[in-house]
């Protein structure tokens, strides 16, 4: 719980933050917990398993923080199932003692090994012109799993090919040794370049080199390891004062700003996942709490500002809280400057850049935008969006949307060689320059 907060890739990954599931079934297995022995204990105890797991099938979504808290339900529901048929039968049993369920459960161990590879294969197009639809994807994944588990997994468990302990041993013992051999030897050669020819070794670049684009504003960009600094907040008494406000998506923009506007001075109220929005008064991390709450009863109150800009990732849910946000700041007698949302992609430009390169499919990036960047869904975002601002206090807003995809068509490159995101969703230095002149040109700004 503690861990998914700060880092859930860690915490989803490492052996320690998992066991208590293990430790879950354990306790189950060794009949710890008291069994249900009445048709209707078992019934109930059943039904209550199969709504936990049904619960979180369809409730959570890509914001649920798991595991956490969130793996509670579907493995207290899974426990439930097996203590209440431990004794006897109930509905939720026989619906399981299926026929067609009980074959998937006995491929599950073999679609569990197959489905990711296959995953991950088909999502970055190892393979340049094959991108297969989902039911097609799940389709081979069954196919892979039944293949696997008929002519591998029993012959090896029960089958002709068993080995005995020592040589099943001696054998795993070989095949950690290759594969730790095998990673070492990619690791130590900082990814093995050579597969890679120099423009795909320069575009490769600008995602390792992520980290300098992304101190943005001099290291005002706040974390949770570090929050917000007072020289971030620091009024210039010679020039106009715009407060860049929002998350990554706001701070992105700051080397850009700073560069073609030096007439301009950019405060910076930025955080890691912190909207601009009153709304965010209310958020789970702490340090956005404070982060709004230092901007809303402290900064804007107290200094005399021109332009306030909001920024972050932008999605429908954010419209009656950024209508609510405009208002005040208008009463409070401030311009805004509403940034819309960017182009977004399930992983990073430069590596899709790279894809398209060596399969000669330029159509590959367009098949990797996230599902709200979709050209209808960000068409329809973008004009909602736009419509909030303005209706709510007369916002001036400003499309990315409009500057970055013209006829549903993106920019992909800031200049020859340069890619405009250095992931998935980030500005480079010079994709931030080229965004800022084309507000420029286009008087979006000052």
């Amino acid at each position: 719980i503690i861990v998914v907060l700060h880092d859930p890739i860690a915490a989803f990954y490492l052996p320690h933050t998992r066991a208590w599931e293990l430790l879950l079934g354990a306790i189950v297995a060794l009949g710890i917990i008291p069994l249900p022995s009445s048709n209707l204990a078992r019934n109930l105890v059943s039904f209550a398993g199969l709504l936990l797991i049904l619960f979180a099938a369809f409730h959570y979504t890509a914001q649920t923080r798991f595991p956490g808290v969130s793996a509670l339900p579907p493995c207290f529901g899974v426990a439930l199932i097996i203590v209440a048929g431990a004794k006897g039968s109930s509905v939720v049993g026989r619906i399981l003692s299926a026929g067609p369920v009980v074959f998937i459960g006995f491929t599950s161990y073999s679609l569990y090994l197959w489905h990711w590879p296959l995953l991950v294969i088909n999502n970055y197009e190892y393979f340049p012109g094959v991108h297969l639809s989902k039911p097609w994807l799940i389709v081979i994944m069954f196919l892979a799993a039944v293949l696997s588990w008929r002519f591998v997994e029993q012959p090896f468990r029960s089958g002709p090919l068993k080995l005995p302990r020592r040589e099943l041993f001696v054998a795993a013992t070989a095949a950690i040794t290759l594969l730790t051999a095998i990673s070492a030897w990619a690791i130590a050669s900082n990814g093995i370049p050579s597969r890679f020819t120099p423009a795909e070794l320069n575009l490769a670049q600008f995602v390792a080199r992520g980290s300098v684009d992304a101190k943005w504003g001099t290291g005002c960009f706040a974390t949770v390891a570090g929050p917000i600094q007072p020289h971030c907040l620091m009024m210039a008494p010679d020039r106009p004062n715009y407060l860049l406000f929002g998350d990554s998506n706001a701070a992105h923009l700051w080397y850009g700003l700073s560069t073609v506007f030096p007439e301009l001075h950019f405060l910076e109220a930025t955080g890691s996942n912190c909207k601009p929005l009153l709304s965010s008064r209310e958020s789970r991390d702490p340090f956005c709490r404070e982060l709004v709450d230092a901007v809303f009863d402290h900064l804007l109150p107290t200094h005399h500002l021109n332009v306030v800009v909001l920024s972050c990732v932008w999605n429908e849910q954010d419209r009656p809280s950024m209508g609510d946000t405009v208002a005040l700041l208008n009463r409070m007698g401030l311009r805004v400057y509403v940034v819309g949302p960017i182009v977004k992609y399930d992983q990073p430009l430069p590596d899709l850049l790279i894809k398209a390169s060596r399969g000669g499919d330029p159509t590959i990036i367009a098949r990797h935008f996230t599902p709200d960047r979709a050209p209808a869904v960000y068409d329809a975002l973008d004009q909602n969006l736009s419509e909030t601002a303005i209706t709510h206090g007369a916002a001036r807003y400003i499309s990315l949307k409009a500057d970055l995809c013209p006829a549903n068509t993106c920019l992909e490159y800031a200049s020859p060689g340069v890619p405009l995101e250095f992931d998935s969703a980030h500005l480079t230095n010079e994709g931030s320059i080229l965004l800022a002149r084309k507000f420029k040109n286009s008087q979006q700004f000052p």
